[in-house]
């Protein structure tokens, strides 16, 4: 488990337990600590605070090291149109968000180019901000599709389940987040062997579809070889489907 990504919890807990158990209940009224630990307390949430970025920063720097070792090379995809990629995905993140690239890094894979983002969406509400790592295994495709698809885990930590679209199997609907417009361009880009597939997963990145482009999208920052690899695997498992089923008309 990659326990760096729980540190930003730490102030929480850190509260929780100073409202649900008063230090005067421990220490007594007169003690010290009903002064010291609120301090404490309120260091800690500026140390976190400050150290949490740092920790984001060196998870990127280990996906580079991984992607360089692996024959990945800086993308030469201009910023721009990857930005216009990264619109394409927008609806299902919710509304208010930002979002900056961190790392983006391409490869022929076995005849599908790919480039890897590592990238951070920020979503800002009136009160707060909250800032979700994602790394995203992008491909065009040889042809567009008309309209859009997405397939997603109903757990998904931005918009919820929040499926529009009843798939062959009863099983897949009740777990996965099935998105298309059209409705029925759904059927076409995730048949039966997608949906047994991506049931079997334990991890289930989404696959976004739109246009001439192929987004498969981890919901955290991936930072080891094994991860990479299973990111790579199925975002290639779902281009070459794409290419089976016929889709869409080639350029």
């Amino acid at each position: 488990m990659n326990w760096k990504k729980y540190i930003r919890f730490i102030p929480l807990l850190a509260l929780l337990v100073y409202y649900f158990f008063p230090v005067s209940n421990v220490w007594g009224q007169s003690s010290i600590m009903t002064v010291v630990l609120p301090i404490l307390i309120f260091g800690l949430v500026i140390g976190v605070g400050l150290l949490y970025p740092k920790y984001s920063r060196k998870n990127v720097d280990m996906l580079k090291q991984e992607l360089l070792t692996a024959g990945w090379q800086v993308s030469n995809l201009p910023i721009p149109l990857m930005d216009a990629v990264l619109h394409l995905l927008s609806g299902g993140f919710g509304g208010g968000h930002e979002h900056r690239i961190d790392l983006a890094m391409s490869k022929d894979v076995n005849g599908c180019a790919i480039t890897i983002l590592a990238l951070n969406i920020i979503i800002r509400s009136n009160r707060s901000s909250r800032i979700i790592p994602l790394t995203v295994a992008l491909s065009q495709l040889p042809g567009k599709v008309n309209g859009w698809g997405r397939i997603r885990d109903a757990n998904t930590i931005f918009a919820g389940f929040d499926r529009d679209v009843d798939l062959e199997s009863v099983e897949f609907n009740k777990h996965v987040e099935v998105r298309a417009n059209p409705k029925e361009l759904a059927y076409a880009l995730f048949p039966p062997e997608v949906m047994s597939h991506y049931l079997d997963l334990l991890e289930k990145p989404w696959f976004h579809i739109e246009g001439g482009w192929l987004a498969t999208v981890q919901e955290k920052q991936v930072v080891d070889a094994a991860e990479l690899s299973a990111l790579v695997n199925e975002h290639r498992f779902m281009y070459k489907e794409l290419l089976d089923e016929g889709v869409f008309v080639k350029n």
